[in-house]
This record gives structure tokens, sequence and C-alpha cells, in this order.
């Protein structure tokens, strides 16, 4: 009976290195990326409607997912739009001129509202709940901090970004000290943190900046997922200089399950896409 005990403890014991090995290896290979759109919507000034054109140059600055919604912010009309992801409009919130929008755990809205220097907390029904002072007057995001609270920053708390040449920088998590090194294809532009998934990946967002014959700038996106030891896993290019107006101050969302959508600005309509990074 012992013996017995023994072997089915060792058949375990081999069972789970086995699995922690084989989880391993499927979260650090490289994996494909497939794009669905999810809905277009028309440029305009009416119902459901986003506003956008060239002089003055204007396009929504920011979108945010919320429980299988996904808000924008319409600045030109200063409004933000709620729509499900059929393309069906379900929720009108403002007036409010919001740079960025960032929804809590609660489903709260917050918006940052450059044109009165505010930041603006709405509930989950729009109704206005409170505002205060913008206090990063050079800021135009909101993160949040360690705590959970909605605050002005370019990165969440914990969080460093270092441009170490033309090609090159670094991302650090100082809480897990962790260190992605990050190549770029062309000269360095920036790089954003976008979020970790519930397998704890890490997604960033990465801008390089392609030298072009007539010398005009051009910016090309891409979102590199790392794994839980910082190796890259998978790689998209989610622009590639086709929007007709000015690139929004946030245009890639990751979901917790690391789903990313992405709201670009062909000439006829804004169009929203989902990504799905296929798991072997």
């Amino acid at each position: 009976m012992k013996t017995k005990i023994i072997v089915g403890v060792v058949i375990l014991a081999v069972l789970s290195v086995s699995y922690y090995w084989w989880q391993e290896r499927r979260e650090n290979e490289s994996v494909p990326w497939i794009g669905q759109e999810l809905f277009t919507i028309p440029y305009g000034n009416g119902k459901g409607h986003v506003a956008a054109s060239l002089s003055p140059r204007v396009a929504p600055t920011s979108f945010a997912l919320d429980n299988g919604t996904i808000l924008i912010s319409d600045i030109g009309n200063d409004r933000i739009l709620r729509f499900d992801e059929k393309g069906e409009l379900k929720q009108e919130i403002g007036p409010v001129r919001a740079i960025d929008i960032l929804v809590d755990t609660e489903h709260n809205i917050w918006a940052l509202d450059g044109s009165v220097s505010k930041v603006i907390k709405f509930g989950p029904d729009g109704k206005k709940l409170r505002e205060e002072p913008q206090t990063k007057a050079q800021i135009s995001k909101l993160v949040f901090d360690l705590s959970g609270k909605v605050t002005e920053g370019t990165l969440p708390e914990g969080f460093v970004v270092k441009k170490l040449d033309n090609h090159n920088g670094e991302f650090l998590d100082t809480e897990r000290k962790l260190k992605i090194k990050v190549a770029t294809y062309e000269d360095f532009g920036s790089i954003d943190f976008l979020g970790r998934d519930k397998r704890g990946n890490y997604y960033l967002q990465i801008e390089d900046l392609p030298a072009t014959p007539d010398g005009t700038i051009k910016v090309n996106t891409y979102v590199k997922r790392y794994s839980k030891n910082g190796k890259e896993t998978a790689s998209l290019l989610v622009t590639d200089n086709s929007d007709y107006f000015s690139p929004a101050a946030k245009s890639v969302v990751l979901s917790p399950d690391g789903t990313i959508y992405q709201m670009s600005f062909p000439k006829d309509s804004l169009v929203i896409t989902k990504w799905f990074a296929i798991t072997r």
C-alpha cells in the first residue's frame, strides 16, 4: 500500500512539472493575430455619428471598453458615445470635450476635459458625479495608480519607460523587477504600456518613425506581447499610415483576456477592429 502511495505521488509530481513546462512553453511561443472589423461609424454631427475634419483638424481622441460595450470620445461634438459590438448606439454622455476617457471597476466613466482643464466623473447612467481641476497641464492621459484610483499620468505607478538610443528602449516593471528590451525597426518614436492580461502577459504599444523620401513624418504603430519573463511572443502592426485624420491619443486598448481593440480613421468612417492572438 505504501509503495502505491509513493508511486502515485511521483506520478502527480511528474504531471505537475510537465504541465508547468507545457504552460510556460505555450505562453512563450510566438503566435499570429487575426483581425475582425466590428463596426464603422459615419463622420458627422448627427445621432450616432462622430465629428472628423481636416480643417480644423478634429477626430475622436480616445476610447475605452466597458462590459461588452465601447465608449468613444467624440470630442468634436462635445460628447462620449457608447456602442455595443454590433455598432448600435446605446448611450450619449456629455457635454464634455474629453481628451482621454477611462472606465473604472464600478463602470464609472472618467473624462479628462482639456477645454476646461478638469477631470470629470460620470456614473454608469451618464450622470455627472463630480469634477476636479486638472493638476498636470502637460499630461493628456488618465491611468490607474496602484490603489486603483484614477489619476493623470502617462504610465501607471510602478512602470518606467526609458529611451536608450534611436532604435532601442526599455520597459521596467519595478514591482516585479522585470526589464523588457524594446528594439524598433525604424527611428524610435515612443513606448506605451497597454496593460497585462489575466495570464500575466505584458502588452506594449510601440511607435517608430520610418524615413520617407519626401521628408514627411509617418508613424508605424505596433502592439507587442511579452511573457511574464519578458520574452516577446506576438507582434502586430496596427497602423501603416493609412489613417486619413490625425492619430488619436489612445487608438489601441487591451481587454483582460488579451484581445486588442483598435480605433482607426479611414477617409469615410471611423472603424473599430478587434484583434485575437491565436493560442496554441
